[in-house]
């Protein structure tokens, strides 16, 4: 039996597993199968495997990195991977966002909390005031599931991007981080997608 036999033959079983159950809504139930513990194995390292009726998800937490992989139970077996670094709020950075909401109120065009979307390629990076996460997505055959070396590199690329755009915000002062932002945004309404927050695009070339 090949590999791609074995893993559809998983997902089933799991699904049948699930249909099993007394809740009928099975779209939205999942079942753990595995949890690796937080500091029972690497240090810092921690994770689970869960299914539902539809899908196969794998989840790795090293430190300040996320990895999520799903294997979705079709023909192709697509493999969706959402890698995420969360990065701690500096003095610097927080000093430079207060000032770009005092820009917004002084010059009368304040309309919501900012939230800076800055998106290259499959990377996205979203700076607020309290989170700053660098997100990178891919769509690739279930083959190329990643491994822990392959986490650890993608940790370390995401690391490098993140503090490619943070130098670049840094050396700016906060007149010209204002005038830049809004300057790219003019011909575009801010987006807002919750209630009080807008969403300030960021020039793509800020992660290159």
């Amino acid at each position: 039996m090949d590999i791609i036999t074995k893993l559809k033959r998983k997902i089933r079983i799991a699904s049948e597993i699930l249909s099993r159950s007394n809740n009928r809504h099975s779209e939205f139930e999942y079942r753990t199968v595995f949890r690796f513990d937080s500091w029972k194995l690497f240090k810092g390292h921690s994770g689970n495997v869960t299914v539902t009726d539809r899908t196969l998800s794998f989840e790795t937490q090293i430190f300040n990195y996320r990895c999520h992989q799903w294997i979705n139970n079709t023909d192709k077996m697509a493999l969706k991977v959402r890698h995420q670094l969360f990065i701690n709020p500096t003095k610097w950075l927080t000093d430079k966002l207060n000032a770009f909401e005092k820009n917004l109120v002084a010059k009368n065009i304040h309309k919501g909390y900012p939230k800076f979307v800055c998106v290259y390629g499959n990377y996205t990076f979203v700076l607020e005031h309290h989170c700053h996460i660098m997100y990178k997505e891919t769509y690739e055959s279930f083959r190329d599931l990643y491994g822990h070396k392959q986490m650890i590199d993608t940790k370390i690329g995401l690391n490098k991007k993140a503090r490619l755009l943070l130098n670049k915000i840094k050396s700016m002062s906060d007149e010209e981080f204002f005038e830049q932002v809004t300057a790219f945004n003019a011909n575009e309404k801010p987006k807002s997608p919750h209630h009080g927050v807008v969403n300030y695009n960021l020039p793509s070339s800020l992660l290159y």
